[in-house]
């Protein structure tokens, strides 16, 4: 346990590090002066946030823990998307995880909104992956407002440093472009900014995909694509 604490340890120090280089002047993204939200990213507390609900998930189990960090509003898919909130009320989840690790965090520019994505284990050996879409509320603190996830065939480690990408805060996007395809839902949102955004595209057997799109270069550019295919079952480890 001792050696898991310090690798904990080292992954929010290395986050929280990036966080203060990304922010400017101010410092750490939080509340500035006037008590003011301060409109920077900071991904280290998101890789906080990540990892106290990964704590809370193996002591006091998955539903409690989605409650706890869910906005009043959040999605997940079970597979179909559902109020999480409400159906967390009336159901159960399949084992809670022995880990639960981030593997890295997307932030917009203005910190409104992030994405994380981690890798799971339960004690029986089942492995998977996760994707959490944080957006800042009105009171500046982070809550979950979109959770997917799967199975993976085998166990992916998680790395020793989470890794952090931040959309670039320099001729900020006025639009955003998305495609529309041959689905049966799409659940969207995005950075109030417009520097970040996210759509999960699915249809009624259950399969969807989650596609995430950061500003870069002058344009949105895709950071991050995952499938989940027709299976049934939680979204979420």
């Amino acid at each position: 346990m001792k050696t898991r604490a310090a690798r904990l340890s080292l992954l929010l120090c290395g986050a929280l590090a990036l966080a203060a280089c990304s922010s400017g002047p101010g410092g750490p993204r939080g509340m500035g002066r006037m008590g003011m939200i301060s409109q920077v990213a900071n991904p280290g507390e998101i890789v906080a946030l990540e990892l106290g609900m990964a704590r809370m998930i193996r002591e006091e189990g998955q539903a409690k823990a989605f409650e706890e960090y869910a906005a009043d509003d959040a999605i997940m898919f079970v597979p179909q998307p559902v109020h999480a909130k409400d159906w967390l009320k009336h159901n159960s989840l399949p084992p809670s995880p022995v880990s639960s690790d981030p593997v890295k965090v997307w932030s917009s520019c203005d910190g409104s909104m992030a994405v994380a994505k981690g890798v799971w284990r339960r004690e029986n050996g089942a492995a998977g992956w996760y994707i959490n879409v944080w957006q800042r509320q009105e009171d500046g603190a982070y809550r979950w407002v979109l959770a997917d996830g799967g199975a993976l065939d085998a166990p992916a480690s998680a790395p020793e440093m989470v890794q952090a990408d931040i959309a670039q805060c320099d001729q900020k996007p006025s639009s955003l472009a998305l495609s529309i395809r041959n689905l049966d839902y799409r659940k969207e949102g995005a950075s109030k900014d417009r520097s970040l955004s996210y759509h999960v595209d699915g249809h009624r057997d259950g399969s969807r995909s989650f596609s995430l799109l950061l500003w870069k270069d002058g344009e949105h550019k895709s950071v991050l694509e995952q499938a989940s295919p027709a299976i049934g079952g939680p979204g979420k480890p």
